[in-house]
């Protein structure tokens, strides 16, 4: 067996991390496709409950179809949880963690790994609260309501992947020495 190259600009161990992270993130993805809105439900009322705050938006629970507002024509169902969100939160912490951590690494781990989970509920709150008031400012927006809810969804959810990379990388990455 041929020990991996040692002029290498990306150490072995880095390769290794990568893939066993790169199989999470598809077993994940792949699991999402059998995803039900009860199974997400405790997501969705944060998420809910924030644009109904903010909005005064009123929804309710429709079993096997989500939050449903029948006057904005509006449906928030379980693709709507933020769960892509929240793997690849997940998977930046453990990319940031050092697996070689104390006690007080792990404890760490954990706190961002709740810390991802609030902010997914956070944003897919903002992200949702957003799309509604665009839809509502303009003619427009209304006719393209689901390019809308995309491309907030994407600048939301790409905005708030990078303040979770930079709190894991700060929080989670090896100190030096």
């Amino acid at each position: 067996m041929h020990a991996p190259p040692t002029s290498s600009p990306i150490a072995w161990n880095v390769w290794i991390k990568a893939v066993i992270l790169l199989v999470l993130l598809g077993a994940g993805k792949f699991g999402l496709r059998w995803e039900q809105p009860e199974h997400v439900r405790w997501a969705l009322v944060p998420a809910v409950s924030l644009v109904e705050a903010l909005l005064h938006v009123p929804f309710s629970w429709v079993a096997g179809q989500g939050y449903r507002n029948a006057d904005l024509r509006i449906l928030v169902d379980h693709s709507c949880a933020g769960s892509g969100f929240f793997l690849m939160s997940v998977v930046l912490c453990f990319w940031h963690f050092p697996w070689k951590g104390r006690l007080r690494q792990w404890s760490k781990l954990a706190g961002m790994l709740v810390l991802a989970g609030v902010t997914t509920m956070v944003v897919t709150g903002l992200r949702l609260a957003a799309t509604i008031f665009l839809v509502g400012a303009h003619p427009w927006f209304d006719l393209h309501r689901s390019q809308v809810h995309t491309w907030i969804g994407v600048a939301f959810y790409f905005c708030s992947l990078v303040v979770v990379h930079l709190f894991a990388r700060k929080f989670l990455s090896p100190e030096p020495s």
